[in-house]
């Protein structure tokens, strides 16, 4: 955290933890749907078996957007990191 000078990148270690929140996160969110699905009022068991079969979409989006975006975070610092190990090893 204290590296001022940026050589070490914390962001591959937090990846997975990043992952697992956001997969919490999208359970949570399809409970919620299902939940407010089913207490809708006299629609309550349509919309709740709507929801059911259809409210685990939006979860699943958010969990690609996650894991597109951390696995391109990743790939640019594996991209710096051999790129810093091929220039340290041109200079000898």
């Amino acid at each position: 955290m204290f590296d001022f000078s940026f050589r070490h990148f914390i962001t591959i270690s937090f990846a997975k933890v990043i992952f697992v929140v956001a997969i919490v996160i999208a359970c949570l969110e399809y409970l919620f749907l299902l939940f407010y699905g089913f207490r809708m009022g006299g629609r309550g068991i349509l919309m709740g078996v709507v929801m059911l079969l259809f409210g685990w979409i939006p979860p699943a989006i958010l969990l690609i957007i996650v894991r597109l975006g951390l696995e391109f975070s990743v790939a640019n610092i594996r991209t710096a990191q051999n790129t810093s190990q091929m220039v340290g090893r041109t200079d000898g």
